[in-house]
């Protein structure tokens, strides 16, 4: 009976993958799995292997595990796709919620339940979004968007050399909506540290206000968070919070450049009594350590995708999702003229379109009052808030009406 059941839902398994990898997905997840061990960077060696993963990678000739069966293959897969769907639903729940500043405080649940989202081991009273809540389109553009943020860390971990030639040959078909969307896993992980952060701070979890930035016709009420920390989860502000002694802060906030499993192995650690990973400021030590070098924002492997996403491209209008159709018309671009930074408001209003998940969605049918109007600020109510000198500097007194709260 046993030996039937075991068979039964192995068959199940295979069917289930195959049918979610299709239409390249199977070869850019076997591209994850079956990447060359590194541990930093590589000798000049190694990166003929590399090259030659890349290249058949590219030419869709990985070895399908299904064709013959490869079990030990297909169970990697399944790790892959299982890990994969629990941060997917952690990012959309999060993106479509009232509140999301709210929402990005919490850290996701890595157990096998995950239904609920909780702040400091507390459930806050917001419902996961499931896999199988999404379309189709939109599953598949989320898992293709975070196998290709993993494949480009893994790249990025190589070292300076040749990892630009890599990056180029493997995305430069992309168009630039799939740059944005790469963008958006990277802010989502990003945002995942800044939970970590923000458990450690001693944070609190804000009430949803009564009016939302979207909402307003004038300046909102500072009785909860702060413009932009009311509209925008920033993780760096919430490690400013920490007030602890980590050796290479400009690195810890490139975290988001290593890929998955650092963070999935910060989020299995064991949880003091406030929520927060135990050991967190020596594992943020010592992981800094360890990618010193990777870390830097002006690695290569980020560099070509940050090229992309930094120009408005009009006619890649015509084949993306609809939502990033309707909403990219209002973002004006390019964000920087001639290498000179443009509007802060306007490069917030693009970090905040990226955690509330612009780019992957069909229709408004997740999003609050299924209006996207009330969930995505335009520029001019960015602007109406406390204007320019909130964003560049006046973090410092946001910093002490957090504490002040957290006193309360």
């Amino acid at each position: 009976m046993l030996t039937q059941y075991q068979e039964s839902k192995s068959v199940i398994q295979r069917a289930f993958l195959e049918a979610e990898l299709v239409d390249g997905l199977l070869q850019d997840a076997l591209a994850v799995i079956l990447f060359p061990q590194q541990d930093g960077p590589l000798p000049k060696a190694d990166w003929i292997e590399v090259q030659r993963h890349v290249k058949r990678w590219s030419q869709g000739q990985l070895p399908d595990p299904f064709r013959p069966i490869n079990h030990a293959t297909i169970e990697s897969l399944n790790r892959l796709y299982d890990r994969l769907s629990t941060y997917i639903e952690d990012y959309i729940t999060k993106a479509t919620s009232k509140y999301p500043p709210r929402a990005y405080l919490c850290l996701p649940d890595l157990s096998s339940k995950r239904d609920r989202l909780f702040f400091r081991n507390k459930e806050i009273g917001q419902e996961v979004i499931k896999m199988y809540s999404l379309t189709d389109d939109e599953r598949r553009r989320l898992i293709q968007a975070f196998l290709r943020y993993e494949f480009l860390c893994k790249i990025n971990l190589l070292g300076e050399e040749g990892s630009h030639k890599v990056v180029t040959a493997a995305y430069s078909h992309l168009a630039a909506w799939e740059f944005e969307a790469i963008k958006s896993v990277y802010s989502y992980i990003q945002a995942l540290y800044g939970a970590t952060f923000a458990h450690f701070a001693d944070s609190w979890l804000p009430d949803i206000p009564n009016k939302l930035v979207t909402e307003a016709h004038e300046k909102i009420s500072d009785d909860c968070l702060r413009f932009p920390d009311n509209v925008y989860f920033r993780a760096a502000t919430y490690f400013g919070d920490m007030n602890a002694h980590v050796e290479s802060e400009p690195t810890v906030n490139s975290l988001a450049f290593v890929g998955l499993d650092p963070i999935t192995t910060l989020l299995m650690f064991p949880r003091d009594k406030t929520g927060c990973p135990q050991g967190l400021i020596p594992w943020l030590n010592g992981i800094s350590n360890r990618y010193e070098g990777e870390l830097r924002p002006d690695r290569h492997a980020f560099s070509f995708i940050d090229e992309k996403t930094e120009v408005l491209i009009e006619n890649d209008l015509e084949n993306c999702p609809r939502v990033y159709r309707a909403l990219r018309a209002k973002i004006p671009g390019p964000i920087y003229v001639d290498g000179v930074f443009r509007d802060p408001h306007n490069l917030l209003q693009l970090h905040v379109c990226r955690q509330r998940a612009w780019v992957f969605m069909d229709d408004a049918r997740h999003y609050p009052h299924q209006d996207l109007s009330r969930h995505f600020p335009t520029l001019k109510q960015l602007q109406l808030q406390l204007g320019r000198h909130a964003l560049m500097g006046n973090r410092s007194a946001r910093s002490i009406h957090r504490a002040a709260l957290r006193r309360q």
